[in-house]
């Protein structure tokens, strides 16, 4: 009997680590095919990931995103903004302090979410976005792969019945 659970051993953890990674493309090609723009970044507001639905919104700038710090994307004057949702918006001190405030969070290492704030587009209309920030997804994927190879390693009999 030992032997037999030895030699599913290596099957399970192929087994986990192949659900592990179709889990990771489904979220990415969710990602990269949203029809929102999507920019993921770091606990330092730096871009680790965008999707092409945010490049084309900024002017189809590639990859070369990857690294910048997301307040270079933010209106950097007191003014009114065209909206691509139509209308305009009055970006005023209120915003500078919430965007200030929120730079802050991040250097202290806390998180954002559903913070509202906007970004700049490359025809100057400003987009009203919801902005998460504050960990950091390469190691979330890390340790996601990890938790489904622990589970199969420590409670095989969980994946033998399923």
């Amino acid at each position: 009997m030992l032997l037999n659970i030895i030699m599913i051993m290596p099957a399970l953890h192929r087994q986990a680590e192949e659900e592990a990674s179709k889990a990771k493309d489904f979220l990415a090609n969710a990602i990269e095919n949203s029809l929102d723009p999507i920019i993921i970044s770091d606990n330092k507001g730096c871009i680790v990931r965008a999707n092409k639905y945010f490049l084309k919104m900024i002017g189809g700038r590639g990859q070369e995103v990857i690294g910048t710090h997301m307040a270079e994307f933010s209106p950097m004057e007191e003014r009114i903004y065209e909206s691509t949702m139509g209308g305009s918006v009055q970006i005023g001190k209120e915003f500078f302090d919430a965007v200030r405030a929120i730079a802050a969070k991040l250097v202290e290492g806390d998180s954002i979410t559903n913070c509202e704030n906007y970004l700049m587009c490359n025809d100057r209309k400003v987009v009203p976005v919801v902005l998460i920030a504050g960990w950091d997804i390469r190691q979330d994927e890390a340790e996601m792969k990890d938790s489904y190879v622990d589970l199969i390693i420590h409670n095989p009999l969980k994946w033998i019945k399923s």
